[in-house]
């Protein structure tokens, strides 16, 4: 177990009783003494992100790592966010870190946000009780911190886990509904894609019954479970569903999420060509088929700029070996 990790980052797992709940606990337990590890249970996430703050400046430890509870993290991630934080030129207030979303059929940022804790008082007079009514709580502190010169980082080549996977029936009906307001521009590939999908995974038909019940009420996208209901069988579209049975907290180990994180696809629906150069996922071996990435990069710059951008890119990864080749020899 890295030592660093023990004396300078605290986890505060935010939870409403995800399925995952003890899965993701246990996997970050893999890489972290239980001591650092909290795990915090407030409604409505406005709640939650001032909980995550006040844990973070109690602890005192020099990162505060908000980690959500549908999130499975890979074998290393905390060390691989560690040394990224360390090592980076910004003193940043946030990093935001990316995850592969089931549901959404991508590499997204979210799910596991790193903060410095020095900075977690300013940030807790940012998330007010007006922030309970906003349909993105967390975004909009770290958007008020930024405008009060704080920065914030979206770190998009270190995927770090799972996201939305082995949940219950009920969070993803919830999921879905909330992603059908909170992401519109992201759904219409998605709903096909779920269409397509449901024939062989029911989470998918769950997923679209959420969503479609989102269209017709057209309510706002506040992360509240209390507001959603208690069960599956009280969804009329969903009667005769059964609900999944609990999770063992053993049942993913770390190595088994890296490998999943690593046979990840894109949904073809919604694959552009920024998803699959803009990430550099060589990281974890997550790389979409050569093809698929030749293609992406022709529709972008074209077969005339091509050799260019490959060129590029070589001299990219060479400067980046030598600057942490650098950093190593001055630490």
């Amino acid at each position: 177990m890295d030592k660093r990790l023990q004396d300078s980052v605290t986890v505060v797992i935010r939870s409403v009783g995800e399925r995952t709940d003890a899965v993701c606990r246990r996997l970050v337990c893999e890489q972290i003494p239980e001591a650092n590890v909290i795990v915090i249970r407030e409604r409505p996430f406005g709640a939650a992100v001032r909980k995550t703050f006040q844990t973070g400046l109690e602890r005192g430890l020099r990162w505060t790592l908000a980690l959500d509870a549908d999130v499975l993290v890979r074998a290393n991630a905390l060390h691989d966010m560690l040394d990224w934080a360390v090592s980076t030129p910004e003193k940043f207030f946030f990093a935001n870190f990316t995850v592969a979303d089931k549901l959404l059929g991508r590499i997204r940022e979210g799910g596991a946000h790193l903060y410095r804790t020095e900075w977690l008082q300013e940030a807790l007079t940012q998330a007010d009780r007006d922030i309970d009514q906003h349909e993105r709580p967390e975004s909009l502190v770290c958007a008020r911190m930024a405008t009060a010169g704080f920065l914030g980082v979206q770190v998009y080549g270190l995927v770090v886990g799972l996201h939305d996977f082995a949940q219950s029936c009920r969070d993803i009906y919830r999921t879905a509904y909330v992603h059908r307001l909170k992401h519109p521009e992201w759904m219409e590939p998605c709903l096909t894609a779920w269409e397509r999908l449901a024939v062989s995974d029911e989470d998918f038909r769950v997923a679209m019954v959420g969503a479609r019940a989102a269209e017709a009420k057209g309510s706002r996208a506040l992360i509240d479970d209390r507001a959603f209901p208690n069960a599956i069988r009280d969804i009329a579209e969903l009667q005769g569903l059964v609900e999944k049975d609990p999770l063992e907290e053993d049942a993913f180990n770390g190595r088994e999420v890296s490998r999943l994180v690593g046979e990840f696809s894109f949904f073809p629906e919604c694959v552009e060509a920024k998803d699959i150069i803009g990430y550099a996922r060589s990281i974890l071996g997550v790389r979409a088929p050569m093809t698929e990435r030749v293609r992406a990069a022709i529709e972008e710059v074209g077969w005339f700029r091509l050799p260019f951008l490959a060129f590029g890119a070589i001299l990219q990864r060479i400067g980046m070996w030598i600057i942490h080749k650098v950093r190593a020899r001055r630490s």
